[in-house]
């Protein structure tokens, strides 16, 4: 358990679904729509990379993201309070180009904050696992 949870039941439907929306959009390749859902000074650490910040490092992240035939997300974890939530889970990204025949499992870490009503990607950081 990640701590204190004060978010509703809606509150971490909104959350995960911003959060698949997200993913959705990056590897369908929606750039402009995956930037959209970050804050405009979101982190993201990403395993052996340097600390990637703002839009216009995430862009160039994006245009270089190889896609993936397919993922699928499991173990979510919700902790937050009023405007700030975290969310610990597990992307498994199936037949990525790493390994055609294999998944690639990842543990993240991601940081929202609830902007007029719309919740925002403040930092993720993820790091490669075992299934």
């Amino acid at each position: 358990m990640l701590g204190t949870d004060d978010l509703s039941a809606t509150e971490h439907d909104e959350i995960r679904q911003t959060i698949i929306d997200w993913t959705d959009e990056l590897v369908s390749s929606k750039h402009d729509a995956w930037l959209e859902r970050w804050a405009e000074d979101a982190v993201l650490m990403a395993p052996g990379a340097p600390r990637i910040v703002g839009h216009k490092e995430l862009a160039k992240f994006a245009a270089a993201f190889e896609p993936t035939p397919g993922y699928r997300f499991e173990n979510w974890e919700f902790a937050g309070a009023g405007d700030m939530a975290i969310v610990c889970n597990q992307i498994i990204l199936s037949g990525n180009s790493q390994s055609e025949d294999q998944d690639a499992y990842f543990n993240q870490i991601i940081v929202l904050s609830r902007k007029e009503q719309i919740w925002k990607i403040q930092a993720v950081i993820f790091t490669p696992t075992k299934p």
